[in-house]
This record gives C-alpha cells, sequence and structure tokens, in this order.
C-alpha cells in the first residue's frame, strides 16, 4: 500500500516537473512585451513619435534580452497583409558594448524605439540564448498603429 502511495505522489510530480523543463529550454514564452499605447500620431510627417515599452519577466528563471549599451534593442515588424515584414532592425555603434542584461524573475525594463513611418507595427525582442548560441528574435509585443 504504501508503494502505491509513493507511486501516486510520482506521478503528480511529473506535470511540475515537466513545465520546468520547458521553461528552462524556452525562456521565450516567459517575456512580455507591451507598448505604453495602441495607437500613436505623429507630430509631423517629418517627426518620428517615441512608442515606449515595457519589458516583464513572468518566469522562474533569468532571462538574458539582447541590448546596446544600457539599451534594450528592438526590431521592428509593420504589418503587410495578413503577415508580418521586418520593417527595420536595430543596430549597435561600434563603440558600444553589447552585453546581454540579465532580467531576474518578476522584473521588469523600460526601453523607447523611434517610429517615423505611418502603419500598423510590433516590436520584437533578442534573446540570447547563452552559450554563443545565436540570439532569437522571436519575442514580440502587442500591435499597435502609427497615424
Amino acid at each position: 500500500m504504501r508503494l502505491l502511495a509513493i507511486a501516486a505522489a510520482s506521478l503528480l510530480a511529473l506535470p511540475a516537473c515537466d513545465s520546468l523543463t520547458t521553461e528552462a529550454a524556452s525562456p521565450l514564452e516567459a517575456i512580455h512585451v507591451e507598448t505604453d499605447a495602441s495607437y500613436y500620431v505623429r507630430p509631423s510627417a517629418t517627426i518620428p513619435v517615441s512608442v515606449q515599452f515595457t519589458i516583464e519577466n513572468r518566469g522562474t528563471r533569468e532571462v538574458a534580452i539582447h541590448r546596446c549599451g544600457e539599451r534594450v534593442m528592438a526590431a521592428l515588424d509593420r504589418r503587410e497583409g495578413a503577415g508580418w515584414e521586418q520593417f527595420s532592425g536595430d543596430a549597435c555603434p561600434g563603440n558600444q558594448m553589447m552585453v546581454p542584461l540579465q532580467l531576474a524573475p518578476s522584473a521588469r525594463v523600460a526601453g523607447v524605439q523611434m517610429v517615423q513611418q505611418r502603419g500598423v507595427f510590433r516590436l520584437r525582442l533578442g534573446i540570447d540564448r547563452g552559450g554563443g548560441a545565436q540570439v532569437m528574435w522571436t519575442v514580440t509585443s502587442n500591435d499597435f498603429t502609427v497615424e
């Protein structure tokens, strides 16, 4: 009877272990990116709008966010038809350090991206997988419109 109780307890613990393994393998799902508004109006056709955004780590492990100096890097995608296309990347000058920001669980960090064109956009962040692995640019923000 005692053996049966131990076996049942082990089975109940398996889903918890599996979720930890999944999160450790994919910190991308732990990161949430949100802009401060869903609609922006440019002051004029020649002046870009400042899109403020917040990144939050909703996971249980640190996640390395790609950055340039003290600035979090974000690519900009534009909606084209039913899909998304990269509208602009994010460059880092050679005199800036590209050391990932280690975002702790429950921590938040703010960023800003300037957008000069009209359209429906989203931000895309780079997550450093560590160990020399390629940066994953797959974490996206909510959609937002610039007029």
